[in-house]
C-alpha cells in the first residue's frame, strides 16, 4: 500500500506510522536497523528502494529516501508511505526533501527512525567525499559510499581515505569479498606469505581490482604488478613464488573460475561475479568499524 502527504512535517508522518502500528498495519517489532538511502533525484527513488527492499529481505528495517538537493530555505515537504505484506517485515518512507536545506535534513529524519535501532547512512549512487561530516551520516553508526558511481574513482577512494571515520565503508570493497576468501586460502595451501610477485589483471578504470590490490600489498608485503584487460572488473590473480605459481581466473562473463596450483589439477570454484545488494547486505550484516578496510583504504592516499 501506498500514502501520499502533500505540505507535511515529520511530525504528521510520524503520527501516521503510530496509528498504522496499533492498527497492526505496520509490524511492531523485528527491524534490525534504520536504513537512509540518499540520492539527488526523483529519478533515482526507484532503484534506491528496489536495492534497499532486496538488501530488506535479510535485514528488516526502516527504510528511509531522502531526495535531497542544494536549496537555501525550506518551503514544504512531500511524502510517501510504503508498507503492507509485500513489504514485508520493513517500511519505506520516501522524503521529497529537494526543497529543503540539507543542513536540516537529520531534523527532518530522526522523528521517524525506529527508537533504540541502529542506524545506516547508504549513498547508491552520488556522495559525499566526507560521509561522517553529511548531517545524514553524522547521526549513522555505519556509513556506505559506492565509488563506481563516481566520475573519478580513484580520486574518490583518495577522499574517502582522507576523510575516513569508523564506520566508513564502499561497496566496492564488498564486492571482492569472495575473490579474498579464495586467496587467503590459496595463500594458507601454499604453506608461505612470500611471494615473488602478485599479478593482478582486470579493469583499470574499476575502483573493485583497485582496491583488492592495495589489500595484497597489505598483507603480503609485495608490490603488486597491475595488468590492464577489457573486462568489466576481475579477470584473474595470480601469486608466484619462484616457478610455483598459484592462480584465480575467471572468463569475463563466467560465475565459475578456474584454481591454478602447482602439481595439482585445475578446479572449478564457484566464484559469481555480486551483486549490488549482495555488496550492500554483506556491510549490513556488520555495523562496527570494518578495521582491515581503514587499513587497506589508508594505501589509497
Amino acid at each position: 500500500m501506498k500514502e501520499l502527504f502533500e505540505n507535511t512535517t515529520s511530525a504528521t508522518i510520524a503520527k501516521r506510522l503510530a496509528e498504522l502500528t496499533e492498527e497492526s498495519a505496520l509490524p511492531a517489532t523485528g527491524k534490525v536497523l534504520n536504513m537512509i538511502a540518499v540520492v539527488s533525484s526523483h529519478a533515482e527513488v526507484s532503484e534506491a528502494i528496489d536495492l534497499c527492499a532486496a538488501a530488506s529481505a535479510e535485514h528488516p528495517c526502516r527504510v528511509l529516501v531522502v531526495v535531497s538537493t542544494e536549496h537555501d530555505v525550506c518551503s514544504g515537504l512531500r511524502a510517501e508511505l510504503h508498507y503492507g505484506p509485500e513489504m514485508g517485515a520493513s517500511d519505506v518512507i520516501v522524503l521529497d526533501a529537494a526543497s529543503c536545506a540539507p543542513d536540516s535534513l537529520d531534523t527532518l529524519v530522526i522523528p521517524l527512525l525506529a527508537a533504540d535501532t541502529p542506524v545506516v547512512t547508504f549513498w547508491p549512487f552520488s556522495a559525499p567525499a566526507a560521509p561522517a561530516l553529511h548531517p545524514l551520516g553524522r547521526i549513522a553508526s555505519r556509513r556506505i559510499t559506492d565509488s563506481r558511481q563516481s566520475a573519478t574513482p580513484f580520486e574518490f577512494l583518495r577522499q574517502l581515505a582522507g576523510a575516513y571515520k569508523p564506520g566508513d565503508t564502499d561497496l566496492s570493497w564488498g564486492a571482492v569479498t569472495l575473490w579474498r576468501g579464495l586467496l587467503a586460502a590459496m595463500v594458507d595451501e601454499a604453506q608461505t606469505a612470500q611471494f615473488d610477485t602478485v599479478r593482478v589483471v582486470g579493469n583499470p578504470a574499476h575502483p573493485a581490482p583497485y582496491l583488492l590490490a592495495k589489500w595484497l600489498q597489505l598483507k603480503l608485503g609485495v608490490e603488486i604488478e597491475f595488468i590492464e584487460a577489457p573486462v568489466k572488473t576481475l579477470e584473474s590473480v595470480a601469486l608466484l613464488n619462484g616457478a610455483k605459481v598459484y592462480e584465480i581466473y575467471r572468463e569475463d562473463e563466467s560465475s565459475v573460475a578456474v584454481l591454478r596450483r602447482p602439481g595439482l589439477v585445475d578446479t572449478k570454484v564457484n566464484l559469481p561475479r555480486r551483486q549490488l545488494h549482495d555488496s550492500l547486505m554483506e556491510d549490513l550484516r556488520l555495523l562496527d568499524e570494518d578495521q582491515l578496510y581503514s587499513e587497506v583504504l589508508a594505501l589509497c592516499l
